[in-house]
């Protein structure tokens, strides 16, 4: 075979060398994206992230909790104040006291005033309460022994120890509604409230 044609099939055969690799090894690609160092740092750097993404969500809830929703004490007092207002309404004008007549008359206005005050107090809590939450102080019961004690002529006493015995539970609901404000003007309204009843019964302390 000619020597020149022998050249020619050997250059275009490929080569075969089974020890190339360690001739002339094949340099390693360069990564396009950054080295973290192997894949405990990767876990390390993942599982920061995580805690970051925690931490936020954490703050975040707790800032929109503190400032809206709840507002279980304050719709309490709400029904305080209506089932007040209704059982005023049973005997004021019955009562043979006048001074008595003249006070219930005065925490009736009261109510009225205070009981928007605790309304809007609710709604800007964003909460909506249910018609069964604000009768949870409703006692009907109450009705039945103002009726019986009519019959026993002691309706001025029953009376009496109803309406005074529910103003002094609400005046401890207001109270307890104080520890739980998140406001200053909640606290200042709820504060109002409770030197409304302590002037208007001050003069049986």
């Amino acid at each position: 075979m000619d020597s020149k044609i022998h050249d020619k099939i050997m250059l275009m055969q490929p080569d075969n060398n089974p020890y190339e690799f360690i001739t002339n090894p094949e340099q390693p690609k360069k990564s396009l994206g950054p080295n973290l160092g192997g894949g405990k740092r990767q876990y390390i750097v993942f599982g920061l992230f995580v805690a970051v993404i925690l931490v936020i969500v954490m703050v975040v809830v707790s800032v929109f909790f503190s400032s809206s929703g709840g507002g279980e004490k304050l719709i309490t007092l709400k029904s305080y104040q209506i089932e007040i207002d209704r059982v005023l309404g049973l005997g004021q004008s019955k009562i043979s006291s006048q001074a008595k007549k003249q006070q219930y008359a005065t925490l009736k206005a009261v109510l009225l005033t205070d009981t928007n005050s605790t309304s809007s107090l609710i709604s800007k809590r964003g909460v909506k309460p249910k018609p069964e939450q604000l009768a949870i102080k409703k006692d009907t019961s109450i009705d039945k022994k103002l009726d019986e004690a009519v019959g026993v002529g002691r309706f001025d006493e029953e009376y009496l120890k109803t309406v005074d015995g529910l103003v002094e539970d609400y005046y401890k609901d207001i109270k307890q509604a104080k520890i739980d404000a998140k406001t200053k003007t909640e606290l200042s309204q709820l504060e109002t409230m409770q030197n409304n009843i302590e002037l208007i019964f001050q003069a049986e302390q």
